[in-house]
């Protein structure tokens, strides 16, 4: 992978551990990420009509099926920011994305996994573990068995999920159309099936969100679109397994952001835990 990419990436983790932080500040976070795809859906409404070009069959399936999966995956992180904190969750749900990727590829893709990838994966594994020790005494390192039981660590491993699935599907996708497109695509899709559910059980929350956060919905709006822009710049140059463990540098950011500026517990061993993701990352990066 070349510095270029690398650079791009490296802004990509910036604006993605930006808007996640003004995720966990709204009020509703569900709601919030919702009016945030609602937001960019109506603003490139009309850009989107300028540069909108035929596309096979095959590749409006792939568009709309990483829809389906950008919707699970907004809709897991609000939840996983409503019951945990974003030093928690960020490295989580982020840190298990570049495994996600790693099996994939390897099981569907024919990519071969390197001794340095295993090692970068068991390097996550630990840091994962990490992140929710609470005390270094005996009692205290078996207690991450008990904390990934809890709604926020759930909810973190299932977003993971969604977006190793989403990243490998829009590597595909690629192939068939532009990138402008299949970001509006995938992110009005988004925003189309979380509706009826936003309707039906949130109106009085949307309403709230839009009095309090309006400004903050366009900025995320903004910056998420822009994120995942880079990131699929970086995709098209370089392989998926690469691409989905470097972006990753924004936990980091994340970690960071929620130990020093959001006054989150426990911030040593969240940085530690950090720490070995991030060195898990870089490990499946340059693996070869």
């Amino acid at each position: 992978m070349g510095l270029g990419t690398i650079l791009i990436l490296s802004v990509a983790a910036l604006f993605h551990s930006t808007w996640n932080t003004i995720v966990k500040k709204s009020l509703d976070k569900q709601v919030f990420n919702w009016m945030a795809l609602t937001a960019f859906s109506v603003l490139f409404f009309v850009p989107f009509c300028f540069v909108y070009q035929p596309v096979s069959s095959y590749g409006w399936m792939l568009m709309v099926l990483s829809g389906c999966c950008e919707a699970g995956y907004f809709f897991l992180l609000a939840s996983a920011y409503k019951h945990g904190d974003l030093s928690l969750v960020y490295p989580l749900s982020r840190g298990l994305a570049p495994v996600i990727v790693a099996l994939i590829t390897t099981i569907f893709l024919g990519e071969v996994v390197t001794a340095k990838g295993v090692l970068g994966i068991m390097a996550i594994v630990i840091g994962i573990y990490v992140i929710h020790i609470r005390n270094f005494g005996p009692k205290g390192l078996l207690e991450p068995f008990t904390y990934l039981k809890e709604p926020a660590s759930k909810y973190a491993i299932l977003t993971g999920v969604t977006t190793g699935l989403y990243s490998n599907i829009d590597k595909l996708a690629l192939a068939y159309v532009d990138s402008t497109m299949l970001i509006y695509v995938k992110f009005l899709t988004a925003a189309l099936l979380l509706l009826p559910f936003m309707l039906s059980r949130k109106r009085e929350a949307i309403a709230a969100e839009w009095r309090s956060n309006r400004r903050n919905v366009f900025i995320v709006a903004l910056l998420l679109s822009s994120a995942y822009f880079l990131v699929l710049i970086a995709m098209s140059q370089s392989q998926v397994s690469y691409t989905a463990a470097v972006r990753e540098v924004s936990i980091v950011f994340g970690s960071i952001i929620g130990t020093v500026y959001l006054k989150e517990k426990f911030a040593e061993k969240k940085i530690l835990g950090t720490l070995f993701i991030f060195a898990g990352i870089l490990l499946i990066a340059t693996s070869r």
